[in-house]
């Protein structure tokens, strides 16, 4: 058991930043799996990619980004399971078809029976009527399924699809402000930026012995995805510049103070945490 290793003192602590902090978050951005691009640097992906992110209540989540090191010290791990775990964590898919690899990932994630309802499609309007089996098979499947589920674009109205799109996000951001699960990839990655918050630094195997009792042995969750998550959800924070490491401790940024410092409701409650947390500290 991985609390064993654990003071009372930190239980306790631990405990009360997820209880009482943790939990009185709200949910003020929407995950977006943005999957598509081509070969040519002017492509329906980059142009989203480029506008989604200045809009502070959509965060985009790159697989790139988080499965490179992890498929280097797996060898057993494979692109499109990591890919379908990774759309399970978020809140939309959003494929722009315009490659080989988006149509494969579309008729991949079309085949999930619980991502079907998490996906957004969009096709260009040449196709609209093409007899292919990508317009007759998953685009139609799903229009069939889910209303909105299809959007139909050309090269010269793609601020008008912007539009739409930050419309929907927005709505759903507004409509779902609940803390999210900490055992998903980005209610982990909160709560580790919260941990470093309230902690200003923690040597990396500590952390690792925190997130650990926490959500296996308090929560009880299955420990064969730990891994998985907590290497995801870090190397999200590195790549967002939220922790940084110094030789084998994480600490916070200014960025993720800031970004933090603003979601937390400093009451009574969070007073009595921070103040267990100084005196552990300097004990």
């Amino acid at each position: 058991m991985y609390g064993e290793a654990l003071r009372p003192e930190d239980k306790k602590i631990l405990i009360d930043i997820y209880e009482f902090i943790y939990k009185d978050f709200q949910k003020n951005q929407v995950d977006i799996f943005l999957c598509g691009g081509s070969t040519e640097d002017i492509n329906l992906r980059n142009f989203l990619k480029e506008n989604f992110e200045k809009v502070p209540y959509i965060r985009i989540v790159y697989p790139e980004a988080i499965f490179e090191d992890y498929l280097k010290t797996n060898k057993n791990a494979d692109y499109l399971t990591l890919e379908n775990w990774l759309a399970e964590q978020v809140d939309y898919i959003c494929i722009a078809c315009e490659s080989w690899g988006s149509v494969c990932e579309l008729g991949a994630f079309t085949n999930t029976e619980k991502l079907k309802d998490k996906l957004i499609v969009l096709n260009h309007k040449n196709f609209r009527e093409s007899k292919s089996f990508i317009t007759l098979g998953p685009v139609k499947h799903l229009e069939k399924l889910y209303k909105e589920s299809v959007y139909y674009y050309s090269n010269s109205d793609k601020n008008l699809l912007l539009r739409k799109l930050k419309s929907r996000f927005k709505n759903f951001s507004g409509k779902n402000a609940n803390t999210r699960s900490i055992y998903n990839l980005t209610g982990l990655f909160y709560f580790i930026a919260l941990l470093t918050y309230l902690f200003k630094k923690l040597p990396s195997v500590t952390l690792t012995n925190y997130v650990k009792y926490l959500l296996i042995d308090y929560l009880h969750n299955e420990e064969k995805n730990f891994e998985t998550i907590f290497s995801s959800a870090k190397k999200l924070l590195f790549h967002e510049n939220l922790i940084v490491k110094d030789d084998k401790t994480i600490c916070i940024t200014k960025k993720a103070e800031k970004i933090i410092s603003e979601m937390l409701n400093k009451n009574d409650i969070y007073n009595k945490v921070f103040s267990d947390i100084i005196n552990y500290m300097y004990r």
